[in-house]
């Protein structure tokens, strides 16, 4: 788990974004969140990321809440 700053809906535009991932699974480090994160009337991202190893992969979601402007 880590503050990465960005965004994993963008992989398929961004190269960093991609290569960040790719870096990540050679590792065996999966993504537990695959949903947006943050979501606004113009835009929805999914910076808030949490990898794991640990197989089988443990329960994750998201929680919705109006405390932050992330879930």
């Amino acid at each position: 788990m880590g503050d990465f700053n960005t965004n994993l809906l963008q992989c398929e535009e961004n190269f960093h974004t991609d290569a960040f991932l790719n870096m990540m699974l050679s590792f065996s480090l999966m993504p537990l969140i695959n949903k947006p994160t943050r979501v606004t009337e113009t835009s929805s991202t999914l910076i808030d990321i949490i990898f794991c190893n640990i197989q089988p992969f443990p329960s994750a979601g998201i929680i919705i809440s109006d405390i932050s402007d992330h879930f």
